[in-house]
């Protein structure tokens, strides 16, 4: 009898399997009735609820890549923030620093303009930004619904990771002068 209980679970979980593949059929049901009617106001509505439905699905789809774009960003983001206050040497020096990363970052990552519009030069500095790559990252989650590229993921963690290095040096150096 202690044997025969994961047999008994097994046959749940396709049973509940089973119910939700029978309900989903039963909605898609409602939507073909409808449509094939054509008539009333029911039909515009329960294509919207169709639609709802789908961005729903593809949202939970990409959620996984909007997590893993936004968080190297996140990292590489810091350490841009880590870089400017240990070579600050004010407080209001890290402010000009911040306010001229933040106004690079908008007019030249792309987020205002297609980097295409840019002459070539401009264009590979471009490339330079952190910003560009989560925004060209994002962009293609979000309109091409595709997972995040890689490479550029990758490229983004390593700049990340330099400018960490980077900041420890620089840290490592201020502490050793004193």
């Amino acid at each position: 009898h202690v044997h025969a209980a994961p047999f008994l679970q097994h046959d749940a979980v396709h049973a509940d399997r089973l119910r939700d593949a029978q309900q989903r059929a039963d909605v898609l049901r409602v939507f073909e009735q409808v449509e094939h009617q054509q008539k009333g106001p029911l039909v515009p509505a329960a294509r919207r609820v169709e639609r709802v439905f789908q961005r729903a699905v593809r949202v939970a789809a990409h959620a996984q890549g909007d997590a893993l774009v936004i968080g190297v960003l996140l990292f590489t983001s810091l350490g841009i923030g880590f870089v400017i206050s240990l070579i600050s040497r004010s407080d209001s020096q890290a402010v000009q620093y911040t306010m001229l990363v933040l106004l690079i970052s908008v007019f030249f990552s792309g987020f205002l303009m297609n980097l295409n519009y840019f002459i070539e030069p401009v264009r590979s500095l471009s490339w330079g930004i952190p910003t560009t790559y989560g925004i060209s990252l994002l962009r293609d989650i979000a309109l091409r619904g595709s997972f995040p590229n890689l490479t550029l993921v990758g490229i983004l963690a390593v700049s990340g990771l330099a400018l960490y290095i980077i900041a420890w040096l620089i840290l490592r150096r201020s502490i050793a002068s004193r």
